[in-house]
């Protein structure tokens, strides 16, 4: 695409540094920039010019890197010569999410058109990404649209190692989109993992408040005797209270269903209250 002598004039000002009146740095990268040019493009620039006190003609970007930055300039500066279409997703969605950060709201509505076109063609790992990008910048239309692919297209990996990386918030929201795509079973080893992944020795009470309603939206009931005791019955994620309620509630779902439970003592184990408990499944 030929850019008019007109629109290439921005770019030869910004790789010039000719008129820049003020200097962003990106970790230890400089950018020469012109305060009207970024004014113009973001509204977080334009609030920020307009700070008392500035007067040093420096500002630190935090958030971001010298790779995104860079590419965000190279548009501003010359909108119509847009190459966002040949970047790598994972570079698009960190621009997005910048974009956002920073008002920018052209960038923005590019990046998500793009991304959102390129649905087609990821990856799982890929998609859960999008859909953790999307949530934290509230953009609905990407979050669903990421879904609707990963159900679709890889059922089978829509509990992959990647969504470990998730926030707690996203990740309970994630979550509910599985239930009709896994088993309980399954769906718990989920859950198990995302907790293994984070540490929430500190957390405040409200995450392991979140937690703890993540793990009720399981419907352990739907487990046999064998399936609960061999999988959620040995993980330190329930307590042994809940798991004593649990295995009351299964068992009373199976009587309904004709079925018999035995429950007989074996050596105990000390670690464990739930382990002095094992069972055996009856037939009529």
């Amino acid at each position: 695409m030929n850019v008019s002598p007109l629109l290439s004039r921005p770019t030869k000002l910004l790789k010039s540094g000719l008129f820049a009146d003020i200097c962003i740095r990106v970790d230890c990268t400089s950018f020469s920039c012109h305060k009207i040019v970024l004014a113009c493009a973001s509204e977080f620039f334009e609030k920020l010019f307009q700070k008392d006190g500035l007067q040093t003609g420096e500002v630190t970007l935090e958030g971001t890197t010298q790779e995104i930055f860079k590419i965000f300039l190279d548009f501003i500066y010359t909108p119509g010569n847009c190459r966002f279409s040949k970047l790598e997703s994972e570079v698009l969605m960190s621009l997005l999410k910048c974009a956002n950060m920073w008002l920018a709201m052209e960038v923005e509505k590019i990046c998500h058109k793009i991304l959102y076109r390129k649905c087609e063609d990821m990856q799982p790992d890929e998609l859960i990404k999008l859909y953790a990008v999307s949530y934290q910048i509230n953009n609905r239309r990407l979050m669903e649209r990421s879904i609707k692919f990963l159900q679709h297209e890889w059922p089978n990996e829509m509990d992959c190692q990647s969504t470990v990386g998730m926030g707690i918030d996203c990740f309970e929201e994630y979550f509910q989109t599985t239930i009709e795509i896994y088993q309980p079973l399954r769906r718990f080893a989920m859950v198990e993992n995302w907790i293994n992944g984070n540490a929430f020795e500190s957390e405040s009470a409200l995450k392991s408040e979140q937690i703890t309603n993540i793990v009720k939206s399981i419907d352990f009931e739907e487990m046999s005797l064998d399936e609960f005791y061999n999988g959620p019955g040995k993980s330190s994620v329930l307590s042994d209270l809940d798991k004593f309620e649990i295995m009351y509630k299964i068992a009373h779902h199976l009587r309904h269903n004709q079925w018999t439970f035995v429950l007989y003592e074996e050596e105990r184990n000390t670690n464990s209250m739930f382990d002095c408990l094992p069972f055996k499944l009856l037939g009529d």
